[in-house]
């Protein structure tokens, strides 16, 4: 019976864990995971392309977040957790965000995404936009430079 219990809490867990979105991952307060839950998918394409970071970390997406904010629970945290998940994402793309992100992620991670060197080379998918000349993100490009 406890193995039974014991496999049922694991799968339960694995469920919900899998439900999480890759940016924010998963909360305890269902109107705080629900409203994330949207806006993760308000942004149009894949969270790993500087198009979808584009929405997400300086257009509708980043507005978005701010609003769901209040759905989350300050008792459990929930309110820093969500601008640190959200700090950690946009700053893979983003370097200019990482003075803004410093008191919200770990020191590690700043460490890490905010070095020298790291600004230096560029956020992700920074460097093909610039090199592209195509001009197919050239929306995206004007929102970031917008920021």
């Amino acid at each position: 019976m406890t193995r039974l219990i014991a496999s049922l809490a694991l799968c339960l867990l694995f469920t919900a864990v899998q439900a999480s979105n890759p940016v924010f991952g998963g909360y305890v307060s269902s109107a705080c995971d629900s409203c994330l839950d949207e806006t993760y998918q308000s942004c149009p394409g894949d969270y790993k392309t500087r198009p979808y970071a584009t929405c997400m970390c300086v257009g509708d997406g980043s507005a978005n977040v701010v609003t769901c904010l209040s759905s989350c629970d300050p008792g459990l945290n929930e309110p820093a957790n969500v601008s640190a998940a959200w700090f950690r994402y946009c700053i893979l793309f983003f370097k200019d965000m990482c003075p803004a992100a410093k008191e919200y992620i770990d020191t590690e991670t700043f460490d890490k995404q905010c070095s020298k060197e790291a600004i230096a080379a560029g956020g992700i998918g920074e460097k093909e936009d610039d090199d592209s000349g195509s001009g197919k993100d050239s929306d995206s490009n004007s929102k970031a430079d917008a920021r």
